[in-house]
């Protein structure tokens, strides 16, 4: 995977380290990724929880249409799955909750259980949104992990060319998904 690769290249040997550790099932779930038949459309790809506003009548709006900063415009423009956004704004829960937590390291147990809480919500209303909307097969749950991966090892790479202050995230996010299969996060 070049993206995998792009972060190897960008990352510090401690985060080289970590990524190399981690290969196996950053890239393993991508075949799911590379079988699937969900449906594709233009997506934002970039989606998290910094571009959704909420108005005082509690409607929600989309502030950026940019997609994501790091990604080559033609990679941008290309048809995706929709998992792909849904997966983007799932573990961008993640990543508030690790902001919390390391801002108010006395909330560390409560951000833990509000962002297990969120995700959770969140993948539900998408699941019954689309159930109710007569489309449900544009979701493929298969694909939710290995774009939720995706999304931290491009976080790797953003923090270490734009933004090494931020790099505690996918540091402490990569584990964390990694034990997903194990009851966390």
């Amino acid at each position: 995977d070049s993206e995998f690769e792009k972060a190897l290249e960008v990352s510090s040997p401690a985060d080289r380290t970590l990524l190399e550790a981690a290969r196996e099932p950053i890239l393993a779930p991508w075949d799911a990724v590379a079988q699937s038949r969900t449906p594709v459309l233009l997506i934002h790809g970039d989606l998290h929880v910094g571009q959704v506003l909420r108005s005082d009548q509690h409607e929600l709006f989309v502030v950026d249409f940019d997609g994501n900063p790091i990604v080559p415009f033609e990679q941008r423009t290309q048809w995706q799955s929709p998992a792909a956004d849904v997966a983007g704004m799932a573990q961008s829960i993640v990543h508030a909750g690790l902001v919390l937590a390391r801002l108010e390291p006395d909330l560390a147990v409560a951000a833990q259980k509000a962002v297990e809480i969120s995700v959770s919500t969140y993948l539900a209303t998408v699941r019954d949104g689309l159930q109710a909307a007569g489309l449900r097969d544009l979701l493929d749950d298969r694909l939710i992990q290995p774009f939720r991966l995706r999304q931290v090892v491009r976080e790797f790479s953003y923090a270490a060319q734009h933004l090494q202050r931020w790099l505690y995230v996918p540091r402490a996010a990569l584990p964390l998904l990694l034990n997903h299969d194990q009851g966390r996060l």
